[in-house]
């Protein structure tokens, strides 16, 4: 379903285990632009994760267990889809990430806008209200 919403989206890992999410994400959570996460994973419950590890990258949980909504949103979550996920939900939740996070990938526009701010011409006069005058 994600290539059918973007064909060009690359998929890097796929993990069934607490453990092994624990490893890879120790390992290479910075390279990642989002994290689709199933609640139940083989060996426990996902939420498991961030008892041991802080992720800083956005989260679509993806379950059959609408119990756990709330824990989702108490994370870096942007979505929570029930099974069976249907395209249009994917979509929107795509999407809203897309709006969430996209200013914070385009690094080079805003090192451009750094520049650009410290490059400025300073003011050196000012106009400043003294009394009356």
């Amino acid at each position: 379903m994600l290539y059918k919403i973007n064909p060009d989206i690359v998929t890097i890992e796929n993990i069934n285990t607490v453990q092994g999410s624990l490893n890879y994400l120790q390992n290479h959570q910075e390279s990642l632009d989002l994290i689709f996460m199933d609640i139940q994973l083989a060996d426990g419950l996902s939420f498991e994760i961030f008892n041991h590890l802080e992720i800083h990258k956005p989260i679509i949980f993806t379950t059959a267990y609408d119990q756990y909504a709330l824990d989702a949103f108490k994370v870096y979550s942007v979505d929570y889809l029930l099974k069976p996920i249907h395209i249009d939900d994917l979509r929107k939740s795509m999407d809203r990430h897309q709006r969430l996070y996209a200013q914070q990938f385009n690094g080079a526009d805003k090192l451009r806008e750094i520049i650009q701010s410290i490059n400025k011409p300073k003011k050196n006069r000012y106009l400043v209200k003294r009394g009356g005058h």
